[in-house]
């Protein structure tokens, strides 16, 4: 299940939503590997089976990966409490988030926001 960015607050809704395929596309060009052009021809049950052969991660992995750039994204350039953007990131709860978090990226998120701030 990708966002549900009409639920998100105003000032956590990106610009850049609308090109998920894209924004996917790029996470993969930057991770090493070749965007493959399965990702932007297939249809999504199609893509599920063809990209963790392609891309070396699973879709769900591509995804994790995706929500937490943009949730790292929103620590810098909002004022926007954890939780909100725990939730507007697709994460069911804060703990589950926060956990992720530190594992894509080495800290939680209140730590991140403050060092980058």
């Amino acid at each position: 299940m990708f966002l549900n960015v009409a639920s998100a607050p105003a000032a956590l809704r990106p610009s850049y939503t609308p090109g998920v395929r894209q924004d996917c596309i790029s996470i993969t060009a930057t991770s090493g590997h070749s965007p493959p052009r399965a990702l932007a021809t297939t249809t999504s049950s199609t893509q599920n089976s063809e990209e963790p052969e392609i891309l070396g991660v699973s879709p769900k992995e591509l995804l994790w990966t995706f929500r937490l750039r943009q949730a790292a994204h929103w620590l810098r350039e909002t004022d926007g409490t954890v939780s909100e953007i725990a939730y507007a990131s697709g994460f069911k709860t804060v703990p589950h988030f926060t956990r992720r978090f530190k594992e894509h990226f080495g800290t939680t998120p209140a730590a991140y926001r403050r060092d980058e701030a």
